[in-house]
């Protein structure tokens, strides 16, 4: 997988899928087949995981075929079909988190690292995709209105740029304290080098988060 495909998606995410693909090329080795989206999907139904980890599998590889500019048809079959048999329903629930002890507890970081979890917390995305924001994607930032671009993040990078989801509008609640601390954030550099299990492990150590992930809830945790 190359490094320019790699840069799509946020670090965790090409690690995971870095790892399925060698997952993959050893499995079509050692039986003699071609490595393509037809052996792909032999692969997902071997892997014997149930049909939320099939569906997981099947939407990563269709999306690593897909940003090298392969055949990817029998893969978006397949997660249609797992779909359609109900793999989309997932089985474990992460814990919702309050709201309370989310700003609480975001207050007592630093300000970059608030900044991203209180975008994150109000634009319902992971993580990795509120790190990854840099100052000049915070397109408008009043008291009242913020507007963040994702177009430079993983988020963005998968969208059509003339799409209106390119964009995030916040309002309401948190919205001022959003404005306040994007003034004090350095230009350019991303809002946090934090990982998703880095502050999961953060998490893990606050009796404020205890309980709660900072990973999406999925079939393969």
């Amino acid at each position: 997988m190359s490094a320019v495909v790699a840069d799509m998606w946020a670090r965790s995410t090409t690690q995971e899928r870095r790892s399925l693909w060698r997952r993959l090329q050893a499995w079509t080795t050692e039986r003699g087949l071609g490595m393509n989206a037809d052996s792909a999907c032999l692969f997902v139904a071997a892997t014997g995981v149930r049909p939320q980890g099939q569906l997981a599998y099947t939407k990563a590889l269709s999306a690593s075929f897909g940003a090298m500019g392969f055949e990817n048809h029998p893969l978006r079959v397949l997660a249609k079909a797992l779909r359609g048999g109900g793999a989309a329903i997932p089985e474990n629930q992460a814990t919702p988190i309050e709201r309370r002890k989310l700003v609480s507890w975001a207050r007592q970081q630093q300000s970059s690292v608030r900044l991203a979890v209180l975008v994150a917390w109000k634009t319902a995305s992971r993580w990795a995709e509120a790190a990854n924001l840099s100052s000049v994607q915070f397109l408008l930032v009043t008291q009242k209105e913020v507007i963040v671009d994702w177009f430079q993040t993983p988020k963005g990078r998968t969208q059509d740029p003339f799409k209106a989801s390119r964009f995030a509008v916040i309002q309401g609640p948190l919205t001022a304290e959003i404005a306040v601390l994007y003034a004090k954030c350095a230009p350019f550099a991303p809002l946090s080098a934090l990982t998703t299990s880095a502050l999961d492990a953060l998490w893990g150590q606050s009796t404020q988060m205890q309980g709660y992930t900072a990973h999406p809830s999925n079939a393969e945790r």
